[in-house]
């Protein structure tokens, strides 16, 4: 390109063809605009195309085509039974190390491990030199499709954990109808199904070409397809309603959602004794930025309980208030009203109650974790494949919910 002058204009007639090419497709570009703009104009060029959009822990777009994953990642909150006052139930929110697996349709690695599920009962995960099966991550209550080549077993047993030769037990074993022959095979998984195995050979047969895709429909053969992603949340808890916000570098919690933890330190005041259905003492609790409408989930307390014992936040308050038995308490009913509030405030230090309620007004948290903020980072640029694209969130924790749009095909 020889010199300084030479470079200059070639870069010019370039910035020129992509000027054109951008507003070709809509964009509108003038002399005017910046080089650094025209990636703006890019920006809204792809949120004009048609997009497929999908919601949860497990994602599965199609038809879409190659391009950037538009992502939102949400918070939830689960509580997996009804607790009583002496009984807690643990309230789970989004928190710690979240895994997410972006593939295309099929869903196997084509990595196949010398091992087998024994036929007989317990159907025992063993190894031998002979065997070859495949292990694949899958979800529950989900319909999935196998398909393969030829082989001389065709064998799929799935398991509640990652199978673990001679210690693991199949909780559902199936040998594939005339499994010589046979090349597909559609099966829905259990409640607490998490890994399929299936046994292709006993043989030592190799190359085998297998497909697990989602839906009862098998379809053409395509090399497996994976994006993997981590975002470690570490202490930070993201209940349902709460988001992560922002673009790349500016990252922050938006918070719809809070925890107060109720230890006997907080602002109570006694308000009322009722002896039916059984004596008991009401009492009044402050909690900051409520909403007074709100929505809740306690540790101790079934919300909305009509029982004597019962957290409730009214309308129109800020706040809520406590009402329990005087025998979880210790409370007489010759004590004074300090004397049953400090009963109360010491029966909360030893059985702290959990309350997960909406807030008034959102808070916005900056992120400055750069760890988190570089994984961010990473998963604002995943891309789709063609076809389609799987989307699967896993972790020991709760898994968060993701919201995702990629590129529509259109035929």
């Amino acid at each position: 390109m020889g010199t300084i002058s030479d470079k200059l204009t070639y870069l010019n007639e370039t910035k020129q063809l992509i000027k054109n090419s951008i507003n070709s497709l809509g964009g509108e570009i003038t002399s005017q605009t910046t080089f650094r703009q025209y990636a703006t104009e890019l920006d809204s060029i792809y949120a004009s195309l048609p997009k497929v959009s999908g919601t949860g822990s497990s994602i599965s777009l199609s038809p879409t085509r190659k391009g950037r994953i538009t992502s939102q990642i949400n918070g939830d909150t689960l509580q997996g039974g009804e607790p009583t006052p002496d009984t807690p139930v643990e309230i789970q929110s989004v928190t710690g190390l979240q895994n997410i697996e972006i593939n295309g349709k099929n869903l196997f690695d084509g990595n196949y491990y010398s091992t087998y599920v024994t036929a007989s009962s317990p159907h025992t995960y063993g190894s031998t030199s002979g065997a070859r099966s495949g292990i694949i991550k899958v979800q529950p209550n989900t319909t999935y499709t196998i398909s393969k080549e030829v082989s001389n077993r065709f064998r799929v047993s799935q398991f509640q954990e990652y199978p673990v030769v001679n210690s693991s037990v199949a909780n559902n074993y199936q040998i594939v109808s005339n499994e010589g022959t046979t090349t597909t095979y559609t099966l829905t998984t259990e409640s607490t199904t998490k890994y399929l195995v299936i046994q292709i050979t006993n043989e030592s047969q190799e190359n085998v070409k297998m497909q697990v895709e989602l839906g009862s429909t098998a379809t053409t053969y395509e090399p497996y397809q994976s994006q993997e992603y981590k975002i470690n949340l570490g202490n930070i808890h993201l209940y349902e309603g709460d988001q992560i916000i922002g673009t790349p570098d500016n990252w922050s919690i938006k918070h719809v959602m809070a925890e107060d933890i109720l230890d006997g330190s907080e602002n109570i005041s006694f308000e009322s004794s009722a002896s039916t259905p059984s004596q008991r003492s009401t009492f009044r609790i402050t909690i900051s930025n409520i909403l007074k409408t709100t929505d809740y989930i306690s540790n101790r307390f079934i919300k909305g309980s009509s029982t004597s014992n019962r957290l409730v936040f009214v309308v129109n308050s800020s706040r809520p208030y406590i009402s329990l038995e005087d025998a979880i308490t210790g409370i007489n009913t010759s004590d004074s009203n300090t004397e049953k509030i400090n009963k109360l405030k010491t029966w909360l230090s030893s059985n702290n109650v959990s309350v997960v309620y909406e807030l008034a007004t959102p808070t916005t948290e900056p992120i400055t974790n750069t760890e988190l903020i570089s994984q961010l980072n990473a998963l604002y640029y995943a891309n789709s494949y063609n076809g389609t694209t799987n989307i699967t969130i896993t972790s020991e924790d709760l898994e968060m919910i993701m919201t995702a749009s990629a590129l529509k095909e259109v035929e």
